[in-house]
């Protein structure tokens, strides 16, 4: 039967960075390894938009937050794990200057509700880099280490180190319900 409330693995980063190759490994690693647990993944809502032409929509994060936030809603009671390549946060970063204080607060609110294990994507070369992603980047940075969301490990989209944050997340999800993951169980991955 699966947790109450699933581990979901936010994997944070501006667009490019790898978060989705990194979370397919994530998902390839814990469904390689054939334990009992039903891990899902929760792909990006936003990247859906733009595949259908309605980048219009983006600039409604609103709509995007409630579309992602339902996305991982439907899992609970469902799955064990979750591992998203768009955590809810994103939309208090991607969120036009005229929406007031009151929507990050609400997802944060929205992060919150759930048990997470969050994971900051480093790009491996900054100097091919969208400078305007760079910026996007150090400012979900300064967002998450400013409403103490800081990030259990930094990692590169690789195999490896999916391995290891494969290690965490089973580990975790093996604990008790309602014990909140504070500390990685392993070493930060550390790509410094």
């Amino acid at each position: 039967m699966p947790r109450k409330s699933p581990i979901v693995v936010n994997l944070f980063g501006g667009a490019n960075a790898g978060k989705s190759t990194l979370a397919a490994f994530i998902f390839s690693e814990i469904k390689r390894r054939g334990v009992p647990l039903i891990t899902e993944l929760s792909t990006q809502f936003a990247r859906d938009l733009e595949f259908e032409g309605r980048t219009r929509a983006l600039a409604n994060q609103v709509y995007v937050l409630g579309e992602q936030a339902q996305r991982i809603e439907r899992m609970i009671g469902q799955a064990d794990i979750v591992i998203t390549d768009a955590p809810i946060v994103l939309s208090a970063v991607y969120r036009p200057d005229h929406y007031p204080e009151d929507f990050d607060r609400l997802v944060l609110w929205l992060h919150r509700q759930y048990v997470s294990y969050n994971v900051f994507v480093q790009r491996s070369d900054f100097a091919g880099s969208d400078p305007f992603e760079t910026n996007i980047d150090r400012k979900l940075g300064d967002f998450l280490v400013a409403h103490g969301l800081t990030p259990l490990c930094f990692a590169h989209p690789s195999r490896e180190e999916a391995s290891l944050i494969a290690d965490n997340v089973i580990e975790a999800a093996n604990l008790p319900e309602g014990v909140r993951i504070t500390d990685p169980f392993l070493p930060f991955i550390d790509a410094a």
